[in-house]
């Protein structure tokens, strides 16, 4: 039945896998296939770069570029987007992996009903598919999150030598996906905890170590040593290492900022989790980890401590997005699962059913749970197979603009490059952010400076603009500069996603004050 789940999301996620290739990759996709490409053709096998850290999506993808024998720059549109779709198969991959080791945790966790309505409905994410099938550390950072769980509850069934290594490798290996995966560590030490308390009953701590002690010690030094052997160049190369943390760890990223610790958490409680899920499996997830703590199970108990330790973590950073809280996904699908459970044996021993009426009526309901996301997922699959409002818009501007024309345009924007145009390219057309050997350094844009330098179009997105606009108070010269520039340029074309289409509103103006 598990391999079922994995063929049905195959398929999904598979499906609109190419999205805009080869004209746009997605965001952040560049950062990772440039480097896997640097480390296969050129030999030296540091990232210089160590953001995320990405350890694992970074090496595994410069290896499988080494074997196709791929040059340093490709500069074929075509050739460039076969890597891109090597990289998105890649991350599909880590999504696909993570719903057997969904269920082996929920197995151990829960039973064997929970684990394979869990590991059903932890696939039911569009969320979650739309950021697999991107070059990102998502994906892995899910599956790293459920196979240093479930490592964890294996060792406390089983505190040998053999599963204290394990459980430390795959925590090390989730650190060098993603830094705040060291959260994992409190699962590990919890465990660690009970086994040196003997708990639970009966099980008596058995390790090849010359004592308990010493197996716990060097698990919690494989830890150490999974992340070290996976992101080898991150001490060697400590200075880059901290520059690239202190930007992802910024304060400020305009529509991901300005909550404080209390906003993130209430933010992501609220809107981010029941986002990435449904708001039904959310509460139903409640309702599950409510019954483990009056069930006083071990298991449940260990991953609902984690949930809280890993949110508490993630709303410490100034910044909050929804892609952050997909480690938690597959928790909310179990404990989900476990609460249908619960709900369908209460009732089922109150009206004196069979266990085998309880099952049928049990993965009822959880296909009756299926049907909103599914669709949702289906459809998303659906208009990935279209191009998007981007390259609609590129192929307006190759057919309608002259090649010589002086363009100015922002992220989510057409995607020019492989054409006759040389545009200018900026985060926001009100605002830029360069690297410096220092950090980031921000610099402002006004509508005059435009008009001075001669711009003939400017192309906006409503996927940057929208976060000064609203947020006039925290950016007003962003947000005047846009004002300005709707109220006293030539709105040229506008591009609108339809029902069946992906894609931000695209603007492009023309500055008539130029000629």
């Amino acid at each position: 039945m598990v391999v079922g789940i994995v063929a049905a999301a195959a398929a999904v996620y598979l499906a609109g896998i190419r999205k805009d290739l080869p004209y746009a990759p997605e965001i952040d996709e560049p950062l990772f296939v440039s480097r896997a490409v640097s480390i296969a053709s050129s030999g030296d096998l540091s990232p210089h770069w160590f953001g995320h850290p990405g350890s694992t999506v970074i090496y595994p993808l410069a290896a499988i570029y080494r074997l196709r024998g791929v040059p340093a720059r490709p500069d074929d549109l075509l050739a460039i987007g076969d890597l891109y779709l090597t990289g998105r198969v890649l991350t599909v991959g880590f999504a696909l992996l993570a719903i057997p080791v969904t269920y082996l945790l929920g197995r151990a966790a829960f039973g064997e009903t929970e684990a394979l309505a869990g590991a059903w409905l932890a696939l039911l994410s569009p969320v979650a598919m739309d950021h697999a099938q991107t070059i990102r550390t998502d994906s892995a950072g899910v599956l790293c999150t459920v196979l240093g769980l479930w490592l964890c509850l294996r060792l406390l069934a089983q505190p040998t030598l053999r599963n204290q290594l394990l459980a430390g490798s795959a925590i090390g290996l989730g650190i060098s996906t993603r830094y705040f995966l060291v959260t994992l560590v409190s699962v590990l030490v919890l465990v660690d905890l009970l086994i040196l308390l003997g708990l639970p009953r009966g099980r008596p701590a058995v390790t090849r170590a010359s004592s308990p002690l010493a197996g716990v010690l060097l698990g919690l030094a494989a830890v150490a040593i999974g992340f070290v052997v996976t992101t080898p160049f991150f001490f060697p190369e400590l200075a880059t290492a901290r520059l690239d943390i202190a930007h992802e760890a910024r304060s400020s990223h305009p529509g991901a900022d300005g909550f404080g610790y209390a906003g993130n958490l209430l933010w992501y409680l609220h809107t981010a989790i029941p986002g990435a899920t449904t708001p039904l499996l959310a509460l139903l997830s409640v309702l599950g980890v409510v019954v483990s703590l009056w069930r006083r199970s071990i298991g449940p108990l260990l991953l609902s401590a984690f949930g809280v330790i890993f949110v508490t973590a993630v709303s410490l950073s100034p910044l909050h997005w929804v892609r952050w809280i997909l480690p938690l996904v597959p928790l909310v699908a179990l404990f989900a699962a476990a609460a249908i459970g619960a709900l369908v044996r209460t009732i089922g021993s109150l009206l004196g059913a069979s266990r085998g009426l309880e099952r049928a009526v049990g993965f009822g309901l959880v296909a009756v749970i299926s049907i909103g996301p599914g669709v949702e997922m289906v459809r998303l699959a659906r208009s990935e197979v279209r191009h998007s409002t981007t390259v609609v818009a590129r192929d307006w501007v190759v057919a309608n603009l002259p090649t010589t024309s002086k363009i100015a345009q922002e992220f989510y924007t057409a995607p020019l490059g492989g054409t006759e145009f040389s545009p200018v390219k900026r985060f926001s057309l009100a605002r830029d952010r360069r690297p410096t050997p220092q950090g980031i350094v921000e610099q402002g844009f006004t509508f005059e400076d435009y008009e001075r330098e001669h711009f003939d179009y400017l192309m906006v997105s409503d996927a940057i603009y929208d976060r000064y606009l609203f947020a006039p108070g925290r950016y007003p010269a962003e947000a005047a500069f846009y004002a300005k520039l709707f109220r006293s340029a030539k709105l040229v074309k506008e591009f609108k996603p339809e029902p069946d289409q992906r894609g931000p509103t695209l603007r492009i103006y023309r500055l008539e004050s130029v000629r």
